[in-house]
């Protein structure tokens, strides 16, 4: 709520007719909108159907974003409004700072910081708001979506991968922080681009990786919390995309991964995710006797509460064993339950 004087009082608005806000005959669940929210919507309203383009239209603008950041179409007019009149972007990109840092899960606004930064062509502050944003909440999706952006489009590749093991290291957790590490190193280009490559529809891959080292850091960062869902996900994402590269249907389980679920196996863990990686490993690899095991496994033991799913994923394996003619033992590389 703002104390800005109502619209019907001001001089330079007696022209303009508000256009009533329609919610139909008989909503059925009707905004409450305030009243002084309302009136600026009806007054953006006229001003958007008569495609005004004024220093007015974009002062109503920052009231309406004001009192509701989340309205897309007053950032959008907005956008248009700054195009048209040729207004300070320098001045807008502090607009849109200080109504960040009070409401930094809003995506509109990052969208429109987007288009800002975008036009204006200087990102020189942009990580320090970014970092200063991820100290408050380290999994915003929204900043990890924009910062995603700002690095493919002005490729600003220095330091992220630092970035990334810094917040791994206080939270080794972060689902968003695992995210973007794969974005840096194998999803921001394509499957079979060589580093550096162009590719066709998006950014361009800068970030060398040895894949050796980096199936040992995932290892160890699993060793920390084993029944961390995320650097299973992530090492799932990076097996997926080596395989992709070697166009083949799935990869030899790498050294340190192998050698990773043995110990925990035989250290008895109970994490779900190790033995529902195994299954995968296993199913990739048409062992289908390590499928049926580790998935009665994950029944009886470790994953009760999804019984029934596992239930399924052990009979698609006994069914394929059943097929199997002659029946022939398959070695199980990747099966570690008995």
């Amino acid at each position: 709520m703002t104390t800005a004087l109502p619209y019907s009082e001001r001089p330079e608005w007696a022209d303009v007719t508000p256009v009533p806000l329609n919610e139909g005959p008989r909503p059925f669940a009707p905004i409450l909108f305030s009243k002084e929210y309302q009136e600026a919507f009806e007054y953006f309203t006229a001003v958007t159907q008569a495609n005004e383009t004024s220093q007015r239209a974009f002062d109503l603008t920052t009231h309406l974003v004001t009192l509701n950041p989340g309205l897309y179409s007053a950032w959008q007019f907005r956008q248009q409004l700054i195009d048209e009149l040729k207004l300070d972007l320098h001045k807008e990109l502090e607009f849109v700072t200080g109504r960040l840092l009070e409401t930094p899960k809003n995506y509109q606004m990052w969208n429109h910081r987007q288009y800002v930064v975008s036009k204006l062509g200087d990102y020189s502050k942009e990580k320090e708001i970014l970092d200063h944003v991820l100290e408050i909440d380290a999994k915003n999706y929204h900043v990890w979506v924009y910062r995603q952006w700002l690095v493919a489009h002005f490729g600003l590749w220095d330091g992220e991968l630092e970035c990334v093991n810094d917040l791994l290291t206080k939270d080794v957790r972060n689902n968003s922080a695992w995210s973007y590490r794969y974005f840096l190193l194998y999803g921001s280009a394509a499957a079979n681009a060589p580093i550096g490559a162009d590719e066709p529809n998006g950014p361009q891959r800068t970030l060398a990786v040895d894949d050796d080292e980096e199936f040992q850091f995932v290892c160890d960062q699993i060793l920390r919390a084993p029944s961390n869902e995320s650097p299973w996900v992530y090492l799932r994402g990076v097996l997926r995309h080596l395989a992709q590269r070697a166009k083949v249907p799935a990869i030899q389980t790498p050294a340190a991964v192998k050698a990773l679920c043995e110990r925990l196996v035989k250290g008895q863990s109970q994490s779900p995710h190790l033995y529902g990686f195994l299954v995968d490993e296993a199913e990739a690899h048409n062992d289908w006797t390590g499928v049926r095991d580790t998935c009665l496994h994950l029944e009886e033991v470790v994953d009760k509460t999804r019984r029934r799913y596992w239930a399924m994923r052990r009979q698609v394996a006994e069914r394929a064993l059943a097929a199997a003619a002659p029946a022939t033992t398959v070695p199980a590389a990747t099966a570690l339950v008995s």
